[in-house]
């Protein structure tokens, strides 16, 4: 039962905050982010705009990196060198 609630919870109130951001605008275009960086809004969201594309997006990727090596290591899937191949290398060299 906990689960659920909070399942059901959790994504009525993402729901929620995505229909009234996109309500917010009048022709909001499909990437949300580049028009939070415009002259169009206040410099309040250009900065939290910009704060959340550098510490969440870019920190992320890293982040993902370090835990998918951590797991092809520990899981014995392949060593450590080739753990940073594919952990590290491959998607930034596909993403190029």
């Amino acid at each position: 039962r906990v689960f659920w609630t909070a399942t059901v919870t959790s994504t009525l109130l993402y729901a929620a905050v995505g229909y009234l951001g996109a309500r917010a605008f009048a022709d909001a275009p499909e990437n949300m982010l580049s028009m939070l960086l415009s002259p169009r809004v206040g410099l309040p969201t250009r900065l939290c705009a910009t704060l959340f594309g550098v510490l969440i997006v870019g920190l992320g990727v890293p982040i993902f990196c370090v835990m998918m090596r951590y797991n092809l290591v520990n899981g014995g899937l392949c060593g450590e060198p080739w753990a940073h191949v594919w952990s590290s290398a491959v998607p930034f060299g596909t993403a190029w």
